[in-house]
């Protein structure tokens, strides 16, 4: 009787080991960019530990993404992020297009606001505050 328990607890102890060695092979990659993530034309921040946490915006006026940057057109399709640390691309939204701001995040170096586009289906990631402008582009 003994001699089961002590083989349950090891295949037991086994498997929890498999499982926590799995786990932390995937956790990995979670910490690494994709390499589809493009550098930005502007600072980034340095140290995302650093960041804010992101608070509700409770304006409710729209905004428009736009890809310029310094007076030229950078990115003509801006990219939204799972985060301010921009680990993984979870939309692509052309500028000019209208969006609704849902949180923003004040950074050291940059902030960046959750958004939701107008259109269907709608997008929705974390935009870099330059790219994301108050005014209409036609005003």
């Amino acid at each position: 009787m003994v001699q089961k328990f002590w083989i349950a607890c090891l295949i037991l102890l086994g498997g929890i080991i498999f499982s926590n060695s799995v786990h932390a092979a995937d956790t990995d990659s979670i910490w690494e960019r994709d390499p589809e993530v493009p550098d930005l034309p502007f600072p980034d921040n340095l140290d995302p530990s650093q960041c804010g946490i992101p608070t509700i915006w409770a304006n409710t006026e729209l905004a428009w993404v736009t890809g310029y940057f310094d007076g030229k057109l950078v990115q003509p399709t801006v990219f939204l992020y799972d985060s301010h640390s921009r680990m993984r691309i979870t939309g692509r939204i052309p500028t000019g297009t209208q969006v609704k701001i849902k949180l923003y995040q004040h950074n050291p170096s940059l902030d960046y606001y959750l958004v939701r586009s107008l259109t269907h289906p709608p997008q929705e990631g974390w935009i870099p505050a330059p790219f994301l402008e108050f005014e209409s582009p036609s005003d």
